[in-house]
């Protein structure tokens, strides 16, 4: 019997290292992953549309870092040309301050850092199970 494969991820944050770290988490978890940082699209180095269009994510893992309300409407833009069927699961160094921006929000889930592993994968799961 076939087991159905798992919906792609990418991982957009601020850090090489929980890029890294994250990404091989969610390979031992049998996704398959991209990663790359939100900055370089953020500021117009590297194209996110194309990036989005080559990959097509059901979850993307999506950090707002400082400054966060720039950051807050990038990844409003960002939110606005996936396809619908994709799910994010947002993380920050400064959950209240996300709290405070996010308000309420139905496609995705706001995990603070420094977070348990095992949270942000489950918040993966159910993400990934929800765009099944």
């Amino acid at each position: 019997m076939n087991t159905p494969q798992k919906p792609l991820v990418a991982v957009l944050d601020a850090s090489e290292d929980l890029n890294n770290m994250l990404t091989e988490a969610l390979d031992m978890e049998g996704y398959e992953t991209v990663s790359d940082f939100v900055i370089e699209f953020r500021k117009g180095k590297k194209d996110i549309l194309s990036f989005l269009n080559k990959y097509q994510p059901k979850v993307i893992i999506y950090d707002i870092a400082l400054p966060y309300e720039e950051n807050w409407q990038f990844f409003n833009y960002v939110r606005g040309i996936v396809h619908k069927d994709c799910r994010f699961v947002l993380v920050t160094t400064n959950k209240k301050v996300l709290d405070h921006l996010t308000g309420e929000g139905e496609a995705f889930e706001v995990i603070g850092k420094p977070f348990d592993l095992d949270t942000l994968l489950e918040a993966v799961r159910t993400s990934a199970e929800e765009c099944t």
